[in-house]
C-alpha cells in the first residue's frame, strides 16, 4: 500500500475564505453564527446561520459565473488554493492518474429554489438554460475536473454530514491503492436558502436563538446540545498525494498524512445525542 500524504489545503468558510483567515479566526475563538438577514429570511422561524462573506466576482468571469452555483464558486476557489499550496502536485502528472472525490449533501440548492421560485412563485416557465448544470450534486466535483484537466476518476459521495469525510476517505483510499497517484478531495454545501431552511425547520432539529447572545443556540429537541444550525462553505478541500508526496526538495511538501480509513453504518432511523447515525473515521498516522 502506498502512503498517502496531504500536500496542500483550501478553505472558503463563515470564518474566512482562506486558511489563514480561518484559522486566525478559531485561535481567537469568533463565532460565525448570526442572524440571516435577507429576502425571506422574515418568514424563518429560525434565523441562525452561518453565512459565508464571499464575492465571486475576482474569481471567475461573467460568462464562467452564469453557469456556477454558489456551491461550485466555493469548492473551485478551496481547490484552486489547495493546488496552490501544493507547489506543483499535478506537474508532470499523467493526468489520468489524477482525480476528483468531492462530498455535498444538499448541491446546489440555490439553483433548485431559484429555479422552483420562477415556476411556482412567479408562474413563469422560463427557467436559466444552465439550470440543469448548476442544481446536480455532481457539478463541483465536474468543474474541478474540468477546471484543472483531470482525466481520473471524478466522483461524488452524497451522505449527509458525512460526505466531505466520505470524499476524502475513499480518494485516499484510491491512492493507497495505487489507482491513482494525486487527488484533490474534500466537500462543499451552500444550503443557506430560503426553500431548504423551511424544510430543515419543518424536521424540527434547527437551534433557536438566544436571545442574550445570537452566536449561540437552544435546543428545541436535544437537552444534550444546544441544536444544529446550516452553514454555507467548502473544504478543507485538499490534495493528497503518494509516491511524489513524499519528497520536499524536488515536489510536494506533506502536511499531514492520512493513515487508515474505514466506514461503519449504525441502523438507526433517526438522531440521537449519543452519536450520528453515520459514522466514519479518518484515521491519522
Amino acid at each position: 500500500m502506498n502512503r498517502v500524504v496531504v500536500t496542500g489545503m483550501g478553505v472558503v468558510s463563515p470564518l474566512g475564505n482562506d486558511i489563514a483567515a480561518t484559522f486566525d479566526a478559531l485561535v481567537a475563538m469568533r463565532s460565525a453564527i448570526r442572524r440571516l438577514e435577507g429576502p425571506g429570511t422574515e418568514r424563518l422561524v429560525n434565523r441562525l446561520g452561518a453565512p459565508v462573506m464571499f464575492d465571486p466576482q475576482p474569481h471567475f468571469d461573467a460568462a464562467k459565473l452564469r453557469m456556477l452555483d454558489r456551491v461550485s464558486q466555493f469548492a473551485l476557489v478551496a481547490a484552486a488554493q489547495a493546488l496552490a499550496q501544493s507547489g506543483g502536485a499535478l506537474e508532470g502528472l499523467d493526468p489520468r492518474r489524477a482525480g476528483t472525490f468531492v462530498g455535498t449533501g444538499m448541491g446546489g440548492s440555490e439553483t433548485n429554489d431559484d429555479g422552483y421560485y420562477t415556476l411556482f412563485g412567479q408562474g413563469s416557465d422560463r427557467l436559466k438554460p444552465f439550470t440543469v448544470l448548476m442544481a446536480m450534486n455532481n457539478a463541483a466535483a465536474a468543474w474541478i475536473g474540468l477546471d484543472h484537466k483531470l482525466e481520473g476518476p471524478n466522483l461524488t459521495y452524497s451522505t449527509a454530514c458525512s460526505s466531505s469525510t466520505v470524499a476524502v476517505g475513499e480518494a485516499a483510499r484510491r491512492i493507497a491503492s495505487g489507482e491513482i497517484d494525486v487527488a484533490i478531495a474534500g466537500g462543499a454545501e451552500a444550503p443557506l436558502t430560503f426553500g431548504t431552511m423551511k424544510a430543515w425547520e419543518a424536521l424540527k432539529t434547527l437551534a433557536t436563538e438566544d436571545p442574550a447572545d445570537r452566536s449561540w443556540a437552544r435546543s428545541t429537541r436535544l437537552r444534550s446540545t444546544r441544536g444544529r444550525w446550516r452553514r454555507n462553505g467548502s473544504g478543507p478541500t485538499i490534495a493528497p498525494a503518494s509516491g511524489r508526496g513524499s519528497r520536499t526538495a524536488s515536489g510536494p511538501r506533506p502536511l499531514d498524512s492520512i493513515g487508515e480509513w474505514r466506514e461503519t453504518r449504525g441502523a438507526r432511523s433517526r438522531p440521537r445525542s449519543s452519536g450520528s447515525w453515520l459514522k466514519s473515521r479518518l484515521c491519522r498516522n
